[in-house]
């Protein structure tokens, strides 16, 4: 495992990302509209009731500040990203070692694809 410190200088806004060849990270940008929602993540094929919750909160830089959610333990396969209004969003491939993200603003707010 690698860690990847984002953020300023370890301060309370700093994130560790846990990096591996079994493990990745998703960073789910959004906009304003989402601050204090979660966006919910499951494997490929799973209800979304076995769902992982990535609260989405305004993240402070150094030059400027961004509307995301970040999960930086997500394991290594296939997921589906849910809208709010409970249906299929976007289709995500987490691979080990990287970091992926989803640029956020589709029909509730979401994301409209990943990368």
């Amino acid at each position: 495992m690698s860690r990847l410190l984002l953020g300023r200088h370890g301060g309370p806004e700093a994130l560790v990302l846990d990096l591996g060849s079994d493990v990745g990270a998703l960073i789910l940008n959004a906009d304003e509209s989402r601050l204090g929602r979660e966006g919910d993540l499951t494997a490929a094929g799973q209800p979304r009731s076995h769902h992982l919750h990535t609260l989405i909160r305004r993240r402070r830089g150094l030059q400027h500040s961004v509307v995301a959610g970040v999960d930086g333990e997500t394991r290594v396969d296939a997921h589906t990203l849910w809208g709010l209004d409970g249906l299929p969003l976007a289709e995500v491939n987490i691979v080990g070692g990287q970091v992926t993200e989803i640029a956020g603003g589709s029909r509730t707010g979401g994301p409209r694809a990943a990368s």
